[in-house]
């Protein structure tokens, strides 16, 4: 008799071959690229890199931002994860999907509010109709964003904004903002660096 804790696992090493013999096995699959049948939420307590995989350490002296790409690149594939639905607002090519929440962009003189999308829903504007450029929208909306897609993106940036850019760096996905289990993790002051630049 198989119990349920088998037949999970048996099924889960079932899709994961037919997603190999699909792929031809082209590329190498890694931890997170294929859902592995559990329910509970993913969450983890792992080290910390910096932008050049350089391994944070707090007793460090000077303290590096730490890199979500680099921290969970050995485990998953940043490409893939770039490509999901919280990514890949501004993308043409990626159908605009059936219309969800908007942005809101309040100007509390005018008592002014205006919804807005980079995808292409009825009733919203685009960001850039506004002057929000990729680098702009990531300040001003910081504080909901999951980074990647137009945090990434400074090939639409004025020099200045460019260099500006260069200086703070791309905001990259932040993965750890809903998979981290470090107590210490406080999304407020994520936040309050993205306003900072």
């Amino acid at each position: 008799m198989i119990r349920y804790f088998d037949f999970r696992a048996l099924l889960s090493i079932g899709i994961i071959l037919v997603i190999l013999v699909r792929t031809g096995f082209s590329q190498e699959l890694k931890v997170g690229d294929v859902p592995d049948g559990s329910r509970s939420i993913p969450v983890h307590l792992l080290d910390l890199f910096d932008e050049e995989g350089a391994l944070i350490r707090l007793s460090d002296r000077i303290l590096m931002p730490f890199s979500p790409k680099q921290t969970c690149l050995e485990c998953h594939d940043y490409g893939i994860i770039s490509g999901g639905w919280h990514f890949n607002a501004a993308d043409p090519e990626v159908s605009p999907g059936r219309r969800g929440e908007p942005w809101v962009l309040v100007d509390p003189i005018s008592a002014t509010q205006v919804p807005l999308s980079h995808r292409n829903w009825s009733g919203t504007f685009k960001p850039e109709y506004f002057g929000l450029s990729p680098f702009l929208f990531t300040e001003k909306f910081g504080r909901h964003l999951t980074g990647g897609g137009i945090s990434e993106n400074d090939s639409t940036e004025s020099l200045d904004i460019y260099m500006r850019w260069m200086v703070s760096g791309r905001a990259e996905i932040n993965c750890l903002g809903c998979h981290d289990a470090e107590p210490a993790h406080d999304q407020a002051e994520y936040y309050l660096q993205t306003v900072k630049q």
